[in-house]
């Protein structure tokens, strides 16, 4: 049994979050899920090597979403803050985000899903959590996340 998505429903709402996360517009989420579940179904029958479930369907949407150029140049207008800034990210750190603070994936699965080291991912998560505190304004900023993992209290700046 899959330790991170343990049913299929669970693996549905991770793709979900992450289709909309990571395509600022929402159609065009709604496009990318289409096709990874389209393209899941034709897969059905065999499985990517080396990943589990939750794994293979993160990878091929993954792989999806950059085939298919979700650009950050069309947001949807989010009332969230946060949401509104990690739609201005680049797509690599988009992704990077979701699957690590969104989806809270290990980083091992994480890595494998996007086709890089641990110590690249993490190289690119931090990059990705600093570019991403820049576009919020400090009272935003979710308590929990900092450069680093530091936790804040509320009203306690980062460094």
């Amino acid at each position: 049994m899959d330790t991170h998505f343990p049913n299929l429903h669970d693996d549905l709402d991770a793709l979900r979050s992450y289709a909309r996360l990571v395509c600022p517009n929402r159609d065009n989420a709604t496009q990318l899920l289409e096709q990874t579940l389209v393209e899941a179904i034709t897969m059905a029958e065999g499985n990517v090597a080396g990943v589990g479930r939750p794994g293979w369907l993160l990878r091929l949407v993954c792989d999806l979403a950059r085939r298919r150029g979700c650009k950050n140049d069309a947001p949807d207008g989010s009332d969230d803050p946060i949401v509104r800034a990690l739609h201005r990210l680049p797509l690599a750190q988009r992704e990077v985000i979701v699957l690590v603070d969104v989806l809270r994936l290990e980083p091992q699965l994480a890595a494998e899903i996007l086709g890089c080291t641990e110590i690249d991912l993490g190289i690119r998560h931090t990059a990705a959590r600093r570019a991403l505190k820049l576009l919020l304004p400090d009272d935003n900023l979710p308590l929990g996340v900092g450069d680093r993992g530091e936790t804040r209290a509320k009203g306690e700046n980062l460094p």
